[in-house]
C-alpha cells in the first residue's frame, strides 16, 4: 500500500492513517479482510462467523436480563421489539445459508426442557432458530407464571403457535426468524435487481454479469436470490408470473370469480430475467398492472412462506 501512496499524489492523504495502523495494527484502522456496515459484517467467513457468534451470545444475554422486568406487557414489548429485531435485521441483509449455520453454544428444540425452563445445550441449532426460541420461550414463562411449568409438551407447542401467530389472527406477533428472513432477503436483493436495472450504467455495477440473464449472475448476493426465488417456487406456494392470454383472460395470480380465500392462490413472482426491467416497464405501462409483472410486498411473501411453515 505505501508503494502506491508514494507513486500516486491524490493518496497521500491516506500516509497518516498507514502509519498510524502500522504502529497500533490492533486499532484495525485498515483493513481487507472484515468491515461492518451499519451493523452488517462484511468480510471472509471467518469474520461473519465470528460476528454472529458474539452478535447472538450478546442477544441472548440481554433476553435473559429482560427477566427482572415484571410487567408482562412491557416484558413482551422489550422482547419484541428490541430483540427479535435485531436478528430481523441480520437476516434481511445476511444470507440465509449464513444466518442458519449452527450456532457455537445455542440450546436444541428438539432436547428442551420446555416444563422446567432449563435451555438444553447443544451444538447444532442455527442462529434464528436459537433467538426465536429464547424469545418465545421467555414470553411464555413471564405470561404463563407458576403454570409453566404444569403443562404438557402438546400443550405448549400450541402456546408457541399462539405466541407466533400474527395480531390479525389473535397471536403475539413473534414472526419465526427464519421464515421473515427468507422474505426479506428476497424482497431486498429483488428490488435490488431492480433498481440497478433502472440505471443508466448499470453494467457497471455488476461486472461480467447481464442482470437479465440470471446463468451469468456469479456474485454471492445474486445466486442467494436464485437458490430463493427456486426455493419459494417448489415449497411455499409461489409460481411465476406470465402474461395474459388474451385480451379478456385475467393475469395470473389474479383473483379467481366466487374464490374469496386469498391465502390458497399462488403467490405471483416476476420472473427473474426480468428483474431488471421492472421499473421501467412500470414507466412504460402508465398503470397497466396485467400487463406487466411486479414485486409482491414483503409481508406477502412472508404470508405464503408462514402458510407453509412447520411451527
Amino acid at each position: 500500500m505505501l508503494q502506491h501512496i508514494d507513486q500516486d499524489p491524490s493518496l497521500e492523504s491516506l500516509r497518516e492513517l498507514y502509519e498510524q495502523d502500522f504502529a497500533k495494527p490492533g486499532l484495525d484502522i485498515i483493513t481487507v479482510t472484515r468491515l461492518k456496515c451499519v451493523g452488517v459484517p462484511i468480510g471472509t467467513p471467518e469474520f461473519v462467523n465470528a460476528f454472529m457468534s458474539s452478535k447472538v451470545h450478546a442477544i441472548e444475554q440481554d433476553v435473559q436480563k429482560l427477566r427482572i422486568v415484571q410487567d408482562p406487557k412491557i416484558h413482551h414489548d422489550l422482547l419484541r421489539c428490541c430483540q427479535h429485531t435485531r436478528v430481523a435485521f441480520l437476516a434481511r441483509n445476511v444470507p440465509p445459508d449464513v444466518m442458519m449455520r449452527p450456532a457455537d453454544a445455542s440450546f436444541d428444540p428438539g432436547h428442551r426442557d420446555w416444563g422446567s425452563g432449563i435451555l438444553q445445550r447443544s451444538n447444532n441449532v442455527p442462529v434464528p432458530v436459537l433467538i426465536q426460541d429464547s424469545i418465545v420461550h421467555a414470553i411464555l414463562q413471564r405470561g404463563l407464571g407458576d403454570t409453566f411449568a404444569t403443562l404438557s409438551t402438546h400443550e405448549l407447542a400450541w402456546c408457541r403457535v399462539i405466541v407466533e401467530l400474527p395480531h390479525h389472527k389473535g397471536g403475539l406477533g413473534i414472526t419465526p426468524l427464519p421464515a421473515s428472513g427468507m422474505a426479506a432477503v428476497y424482497s431486498a436483493t429483488a428490488h435490488l435487481v431492480s433498481w440497478l436495472g433502472s440505471l443508466p450504467h448499470a453494467s457497471e455495477w455488476v461486472a461480467d454479469q447481464n442482470l437479465a440473464d440470471p446463468n451469468t449472475w456469479n456474485s454471492s448476493a445474486l445466486q442467494t436470490l436464485k437458490r430463493l426465488h427456486d426455493n419459494l417456487l417448489t415449497h411455499y406456494n409461489c409460481t411465476e408470473w406470465a402474461p395474459p392470454l388474451a385480451d379478456d383472460a385475467p393475469a395470473p395470480g389474479a383473483p379467481a370469480q366466487g374464490h374469496d380465500d386469498d391465502s390458497a392462490r399462488p403467490l405471483s413472482l416476476p420472473p427473474l430475467n426480468l428483474l431488471a426491467s421492472l421499473r421501467v416497464q412500470q414507466d412504460e405501462d402508465n398503470g397497466a398492472v396485467a400487463a406487466r409483472p411486479s414485486l409482491p410486498p414483503q409481508r406477502q411473501v412472508t404470508k405464503h412462506i408462514i402458510q407453509s411453515w412447520t411451527l
